[in-house]
């Protein structure tokens, strides 16, 4: 997921930064392709916020890299290949 994506579904970086619980620096400081980890903070904040599913699944749908072997996969490919 992009970070541009994740602060469009939110409005402001500091409406997603204040929801996620990070400060707006800490925001700043993200990659423009969010880690798996950062994806899915948004994710869940957004299911909270709710943000209709198919807003979130178009984010999803959004390649990221996958740092331990750096293959570029869509946020619901990682995902399914944790769940099997």
């Amino acid at each position: 997921m992009k970070k541009a994506t994740a602060v469009k579904m939110f409005g402001t970086a500091s409406r997603l930064a204040k929801v996620i619980g990070i400060s707006k620096a800490c925001m700043s400081a993200w990659p423009d392709v969010l880690t798996p980890r950062q994806s899915n903070e948004v994710i869940g904040a957004a299911l909270r916020m709710g943000i209709p599913i198919q807003d979130i699944s178009k984010a999803m749908d959004e390649p990221e890299a996958i740092y331990k072997n750096y293959k570029l996969r869509t946020v619901r490919e990682s995902m399914e290949s944790l769940t099997g």
